[in-house]
Formats: C-alpha cells, structure tokens, sequence
C-alpha cells in the first residue's frame, strides 16, 4: 500500500519534476577575441530572444558581468538528422498508428533532411540509416512484433548502436510501445547520446519521465489527442539555426597583467540554464592586445628603437674594421675544399646516399622504423579490409583506403571500436609502398598481432589477427 501511495505522488509530480533546462549548447567559438560567440539550441516555448539571462567571466579570483550581450539567429532553416528508435508492438493496431506517425513526420520535413530507423523489440533488430525522404517513407512501417518482455535490456543495446548514428544535427526520439519497463543503470548514466536530447513518445510511465529528466528533451503522452500537432510544432521549430549569443569580454583590455592561462565564462538563465566553460585567447590575438596596451607599447616601441640604435652602431664599426689579407679567404676555401675530399673518400657521397636525396627514401625512412630488408622482403598488397572477428559486430567489414588509418573507441577515430577497454585513438595502420603497417598509439591495455603484444610497428600480412581489449580483427589483403 506504501509502495502504491509512493508510485502515485511520484507520476503526479513527475512533469515538474522531470523538467530540465531548455537550452543546450551547441557550440563555442572564441577565436575571434575579444568576441566570443555562443551557439545555444533553445525551445519554441523559450525563444533565447525573450529569455532573461546573466553572463560573467572570472580570471583567477577576479569575476566581471558581461554588459549587453547580443542575441542573434541566423534567418532560414537547416537540414535535420531525425533519427527515431521505435519499438514494435504485439498488436496491428498501435503498429498502424506508429507507422502513421512516422510517415506524418517524414511528410512534413524538409527536402534536405535525412533519417534513421532503429526497429527493436525482444525478437527484431532492425537497422535503417541515413535514409532520404523518399526512402524514409518506404522504410517507415513498423514490423510487428512477438512480445517486450525485455525493453530495458533491448533498449540498453538500441542506445550502444548510437555512437555510429548521431550527428550534431541529429534529433532524437524514442517511440516505446510497452506501458511498463525497467531503466537499465547504462542509462541511468545519461552518456548515452552524446548531449543529445531524447524525445520521448510513449505512457506516462515513470520510466519514460526518467529518461526525460536524465537526458532532457520532452514527453509526449502516446495517448494525447494533439500528439502529432504538438510534436510536428517542436520538429519544425528544431529546424531553426541555434540562437547566437554575442558578447566582448570584459578582460579584453587587461586580460594579459596576470599570469592566467584561461578566462572562465559562467552562463546562467532565469529558467534554470546554466553551464560552465573555460577559453584561452590565441597567441596572436594576446600579443595584438599586449602590443597595443598603452602600459606596453610605448615601453615596447622605446626598447626596440634603442635595440635598432645599437644594431646599427655595432653594423657601423664592424665595416670600418680591417677585413683579413686578401689571400686568406681564398686559403680557407681551399681548405674548406680539401677537407670535403677527404670526408667523400671516407664515408662516400652523403647527399646522393642519402635516404634525403629520395623522396621515397625520405618516406620510408621516417615513418617506418622497422628493418629496410625485412621491409622490402614484406608481401605488397593492393587492397586491404579489417574484419571484426570478435567484439560487438562480428562480420563487420571495414575497408583501408587512406594512407593512415586510426582506430579507436572515440568518434575521431577512422575505425569505431566500440569497446571501453580501447582508447579513443589506440592504434593505426599505416600504407608504405603498398604495405600495410600497424602501430600502437600508446594505448593502455596494448595492442596485439597474432596473439602477441606488439612493442615496435609490424608489418601485416594477410589472415593477420589484430586484438584490441576484447575486440578482434582479421587483416585481408590482395
């Protein structure tokens, strides 16, 4: 009875509850100082244009308020990345009504928008990516399905296929079908989007409230009459450019008088908005100000002229000085000359032995510090492809095509591996004259071939397993 009473309070309040900020940044952009721009996605409830908000800069101990800060929007729309996780239902009927909604939504897009599908379910796992309007609307039918006994733990892996989905202009909704579900902890976490927030569609239930609360974003009630109208009004006004804040910091004048590495910017919002970051100015832009500071330049300008001053006396003195006998300056080349005889019947002629004197040479020298015969021994090979042996998409075949490439569990990496015991850049493979070179990037569990730890660059050869954490890749090549 306790428990009921608890659950009740908690569903009642939990759309006050589960409310979070609604601005996210975007962007920050300080190269151009003492302007300093902030890129802030708001919602069309909350315009930033009508928003109250205080801005203030600190450089160690000394905070400032930043005076009349601009807020600007670019005009016109941009394209969106929708990218929807639908759960399948067990009846014809709400999957009819989802397949409705999806394709409502796709209708009222733009022409450069684009989408993704993840349709999952105890028994389905259904992957569509990167999808334009007319192939979206072909693709927008949900499957059915056999039964949900498991959305938490299902969900859990819909959100690890992310990482390879999201973009920055991505909007993300989740469609789930079950009335009642268990968050998995991996969720609880709100590490799962990359920043982005969820829009959740589905019962009001506490585990989607949750998701909103961690992740923010909105909740529609599956059950509402204005579902559509009111998410297709959300939709389009996310087309709309991040609002610019525009602002010159206060320390622009005097920014250089301590020893201060980075200005601190605390932004903060009526509505309960607020983040944190720090920027450092560029060495340019600090030795433009530090040149022009009144208390510097003209000490500076009077410091160089004294130096130009003494250059010119020494440069005087010096041609008034007696140079050497003319005979001298001939006996040295000579000499000069011998000694560069004898150093070529020494150790030959450096310049056209050298590796410099080669292009190719240079290139191979430099960037493979492995053995030159071993090397020129080494199977040559046109084309290369990596496939995942072990990890978490067996089969998956990932091409080599550029010069160098990198893997990683980080979202620079050429190659995504998505495994926690692997760095974000962990090892990289490098083209040399058509052979295929693998590095490790000082990675914390290393990096294997065959079984073993390498401790120096290898050479790959064809069928050549490469380990990195719990992930394993074949190397083919022909």
């Amino acid at each position: 009875m306790r428990y009921a009473v608890l659950l009740t309070l908690i569903l009642f309040f939990s759309p006050l509850w589960a409310q979070k900020s609604p601005f996210i940044v975007e962007d920050k952009d300080s190269s151009s100082y003492p302007c300093v721009q902030l890129f802030i996605r708001d919602k069309k409830q909350f315009p930033l244009e009508r928003e109250n908000f205080l801005i203030r800069e600190s450089r160690g101990s000394e905070t400032r308020t930043v005076l009349r800060p601009k807020v600007l929007r670019k005009e016109g729309n941009r394209p969106v990345h929708s990218v929807f996780l639908i759960q399948s239902g067990t009846s014809l009927e709400e999957n009819n009504f989802n397949t409705r909604f999806l394709q409502k939504v796709i209708q009222s897009s733009g022409e450069e928008d684009y989408f993704s599908f993840i349709f999952f379910s105890d028994d389905l796992l259904v992957v569509e990516k990167d999808l334009d309007r007319q192939n979206a609307l072909s693709k927008a039918r949900v499957p059915g399905s056999l039964g949900n006994y498991n959305t938490g733990a299902n969900l859990d892996l819909v959100f690890q296929k992310l990482n390879s989905i999201l973009t920055r202009e991505s909007y993300l909704s989740l469609l789930v079908a079950d009335s009642e579900y268990k968050l998995p902890s991996g969720l609880r976490q709100g590490l799962s989007t990359s920043g982005l927030p969820i829009q959740v569609i589905g019962k009001r239930n506490f585990s989607n409230l949750e998701l909103v609360r961690i992740y923010g974003g909105e909740f529609y009630d599956i059950d509402s009459t204005d579902l559509i109208s009111k998410f297709l009004t959300d939709f389009e006004y996310f087309h709309k450019y991040a609002a610019e804040i525009r602002y010159d910091s206060p320390f622009q004048n005097d920014f250089w008088k301590e020893d201060v590495d980075f200005i601190r910017v605390d932004w903060e919002s009526s509505r309960g908005g607020k983040f944190t970051y720090t920027y450092k100015p560029g060495i340019i832009k600090q030795l433009r100000f530090v040149l022009l500071s009144p208390e510097v330049f003209l000490p500076t300008i009077s410091f160089l002229l004294v130096l130009t001053l003494i250059g010119l006396l020494l440069l005087f003195r010096k041609e008034n000085v007696d140079f050497d006998e003319p005979g001298e300056e001939q006996r040295k080349f000579q000499a000069r000359g011998e000694e560069r005889e004898v150093y070529q019947r020494m150790y030959g002629d450096q310049f056209h032995s050298s590796p410099y004197a080669n292009p190719e040479g240079v290139h191979v020298s430099r960037s493979l510090p492995v053995n030159e015969l071993e090397f020129e021994a080494a199977e040559a090979y046109d084309l290369a492809t990596l496939i995942q042996k072990e990890g978490r998409s067996p089969g998956k075949q990932v091409p080599i095509r550029k010069a160098e490439t990198t893997l990683g569990n980080g979202e620079l990496s050429d190659v995504v591996v998505s495994d926690p015991s692997v760095n974000k850049q962990h090892a990289r493979i490098r083209k040399i004259k058509n052979r295929f070179v693998l590095y490790d990037l000082i990675s914390d569990g290393g990096t294997y071939l065959n079984g073993k730890k390498i401790l120096r660059p290898r050479i790959l050869y064809d069928f050549d397993e490469i380990s990195l954490g719990k992930t394993v890749y074949v190397f083919r090549a022909r």
